[in-house]
């Protein structure tokens, strides 16, 4: 992985000369497209220097449980260590998934529809649940949605809305939420 960062390092900083070359205003697609690159490979990179801290503060854990006698330190440093592992096992997740040839469709935006099936009000009320749901997902993510189409029922539910989110990787991130959803409750309408 080490020689695959090195060349990361080598892209971005090119992709930095060219960010900061008067030419490229004069191009605004060429420029959207070089800083969202640029972006990616800055966040990758800093994930990567998370992986040296994580090894430096492993080491120092390490350092205490060899020369410490006091079993509380001794077991918040084996603790410590066990969570580091994780957030390195992680990151290196991250970086392995980055260098895995990527689907074309990965960084696209999407159109999300939601229609309420048989069960009127309730399936009506469920399906404005999801809607929310999606919607505090995207909030999360940092990504923005766009109301493009909805059918409301008289209590608050949706028999139908269509939306659009944009932001990054937005396609790779919801590409495997389809389907029918069905939930079994105590209906709102019967409280």
């Amino acid at each position: 992985m080490e020689e695959q960062i090195k060349k990361l390092r080598l892209e971005h900083d090119q992709l930095e000369r060219e960010l900061q070359a008067p030419e490229i205003f004069s191009a605004p697609k060429k420029m959207a497209a070089t800083s969202k690159k640029y972006n990616e490979l800055n966040d990758l990179l800093h994930e990567y220097e998370k992986i040296q801290g994580i090894a430096a503060a492993k080491a120092e854990a390490e350092k205490i449980i060899s020369q410490e006698t006091d079993s509380e330190l001794l077991a918040m440093a084996s603790d410590e260590i066990r969570q580091l592992t994780k957030q390195n096992i992680d990151i290196e997740n991250k970086l392995k998934a980055y260098f895995q040839p990527a689907d074309p469709w990965d960084a696209r935006d999407i159109i999300v529809e939601i229609r309420a099936g048989t069960g009127g009000d309730e399936a009506a009320l469920f399906a404005a649940e999801l809607f929310r749901m999606y919607g505090h997902y995207a909030e999360k993510q940092g990504w923005t949605s766009h109301l493009l189409n909805s059918n409301q029922t008289g209590i608050g539910g949706l028999k139908e809305i269509i939306f659009e989110i944009n932001g990054r990787n937005v396609y790779s991130q919801l590409k495997y939420e389809s389907g029918v959803h069905r939930v079994r409750r105590v209906p709102d309408t019967e409280k």
